[in-house]
């Protein structure tokens, strides 16, 4: 799925790639950037209302299908308002799998382990990213094709995908739920048949009501908002640089060769944050792991966050395009230490009942205040300075934000009292009542399973029924 990120990134800059082919100024590119994480925005509002709902396999199997359907469109599109409304759904469809990532880690992990297992799974995104950056850039310029096939081929690599989630058992996508009782089951086989179109709404409502109980509980936790906004910094300046080092990197005084940019950009996209994130995560489990030492992740966060924001001043004012690609990989190891660091410390800072809902709350805040802020934010202040250097250091100023954040972390870590997820009033609709999120999508944990019987895609004994919640919300 990160393969999307950077063939776009790279499509953008090339010479009859996607600028040229729909004559883009720097804020359209910062807009056709941004609006993919705008979608997975809204996709990571109702994810975990929908995992809750319906079988976690169905709805990553589906969310793989569109997701090479909407990229399909995109790759077909001939106009930018067309190429908008389908990176948008793009950013939708993918949103599920991002949710779901660190819930599953969170899931099967053993205790001891947890920090690399989240540091594997993040090492995906810039593997991902650095194949579609380097087919992105080489394929336009030695081969007749257009920019247009990097997206075809990503749709062929998604068959084989859906294929296989469709075969993968069950039992390692999710946990079994709990058999219900003889007075539960009564309650399931006496219960109105619903269409599958009537649930997908009441989700949608539910998720609504669920955002607003969840942000009650999660804006008030100051660990988990001090490491969702040093996230959010690290993240609105990677992918700042990633859609416009290209063009940066092509003006004096670098005046870069396209393929230079590929392979130095593409080799420091892909060497960088993997080792990053596979030192960070066995450094700190080596220390006892973000599961038993909330303070010393973040501490050791903010470490590899000050180093970040030292080196970005020399990528600010590096006057060689080798000078500003040997910081920047700096740069890029030092976010990638962070990631799953911050990733743990977030599932670390809530009560368990509370972490499919923090999950898909923290993803809002990435989608929102990091990846679509980033380009967008960059792109206008390109256009309103008329200087694309202008933007790029704004951009590597925001990591002292991100660092700022970092420091409020460690204070909120010392005084953390791991708390049992408070109970939330509930909202009734006519006939039938609204769990609220940290009943619905927090029993995730205990309760997410095959979502019916004998049918995969409906919910018979759901966790939003009455009776089947943890004891935490037995009361509601």
């Amino acid at each position: 799925m990160a393969y999307d990120s950077g063939a776009f990134s790279i499509s953008l800059g090339v010479d009859g790639g996607i600028t040229d082919d729909l004559n883009l100024s720097a804020s359209d590119q910062g807009q056709l950037s941004s609006i993919v994480f705008l979608g997975n925005l809204l996709g990571c509002a109702v994810a975990g209302q929908m995992f809750s709902t319906f079988s976690a396999r169905t709805i990553l199997v589906y969310s793989v299908i569109f997701h090479g359907i909407f990229t399909l469109l995109f790759a077909l599109a001939n106009n930018y308002y067309l190429s908008m409304v389908m990176r948008f759904f793009i950013g939708v469809t993918l949103a599920f799998i991002v949710v779901y990532a660190p819930i599953w880690v969170d899931m099967f992990a053993p205790s001891s382990r947890s920090t690399t297992w989240m540091a594997l799974v993040n090492v995906g995104v810039p593997l991902g990213t650095m194949m579609g950056f380097v087919i992105g850039g080489l394929l336009p310029n030695y081969t007749s094709y257009s920019w247009r096939t990097t997206f075809f081929l990503k749709c062929i690599a998604l068959i084989p995908v859906a294929v296989f989630t469709m075969k993968l058992d069950r039992t390692f996508v999710e946990k079994k739920r709990n058999v219900p009782t003889a007075a539960e089951q009564y309650e399931i086989d006496n219960r109105p048949e619903k269409s599958y179109a009537a649930q997908v709404c009441n989700v949608l409502v539910n998720s609504v009501y669920g955002l607003i109980d969840s942000a009650r509980i999660l804006l008030v936790s100051p660990l988990y908002m001090a490491t969702v906004g040093a996230l959010s910094s690290l993240y609105f300046v990677v992918t700042a640089l990633q859609n416009f080092v290209t063009p940066y990197l092509q003006d004096p005084p670098f005046n870069a060769a396209t393929d230079t940019i590929v392979m130095g950009f593409g080799f420091s996209v892909i060497t960088a944050p993997v080792a990053g994130v596979i030192a960070g995560g066995l450094l700190l489990d080596r220390r006892g792991g973000y599961q038993t030492t909330l303070v010393g992740a973040t501490t050791f966060a903010a470490m590899w966050g000050a180093v970040a924001c030292v080196i970005c001043i020399f990528c600010a004012v590096a006057p060689t395009a080798v000078g500003f690609l040997l910081p920047m990989w700096i740069i890029l190891f030092c976010g990638g230490a962070i990631v799953p660091v911050g990733i743990g410390v977030i599932m670390a800072s809530v009560p368990q009942d509370m972490r499919a809902p923090a999950s898909s709350f923290s993803n809002i805040f990435f989608s929102f205040f990091g990846y679509f802020m980033g380009p967008f934010v960059c792109g206008y202040v390109i256009d309103f300075s008329g200087s694309i250097a202008t933007g790029i250091r704004v951009t590597l100023a925001m990591s002292g934000v991100g660092f700022i954040f970092m420091c409020l972390a460690i204070l909120a870590a010392k005084r953390h009292v791991p708390e049992v997820a408070p109970e939330v009033t509930t909202v009734s609709s006519p006939n039938e009542s609204t769990p609220s999120v940290s009943a619905s999508v927090g029993a995730l944990y205990d309760t997410l399973g095959k979502a019916n019987q004998g049918d995969d895609s409906r919910s018979v004994a759901s966790p939003l029924d009455k009776g089947t919640y943890p004891a935490t919300f037995s009361a509601l």
